[in-house]
């Protein structure tokens, strides 16, 4: 996913795992770079599924849609810069 800056590119590593004896792609990071330099490395609290990406304040932060298998959807906001988490919902 790219920023509306043109400059921030997101995206997720992929980690597969077994589920029930099912073969399932796990995302355990989300991965930022900026002019071809990373960013940081951020960890959502829920990985088996990443429903949204979207970043906000051109490309400052990441707003992240996540759940487990079969839990609900868990929102989180982070900051670039630092990786932190500034919001979860």
């Amino acid at each position: 996913m790219l920023a509306s800056d043109g400059r921030t590119l997101a995206f997720l590593t992929v980690k597969w795992g077994t589920y029930h004896g099912d073969r399932v792609p796990f995302f355990p990071k989300i991965l930022v770079f900026r002019d071809g330099k990373k960013l940081a490395t951020l960890k959502p609290e829920y990985i088996a599924e990443i429903d949204d990406l979207q970043f906000r304040d051109r490309g400052k932060r990441l707003a992240v849609a996540s759940a487990g298998m079969h839990g609900p959807t868990y929102l989180q906001l982070f900051d670039i810069a630092s990786g932190r988490v500034l919001a979860v919902a």
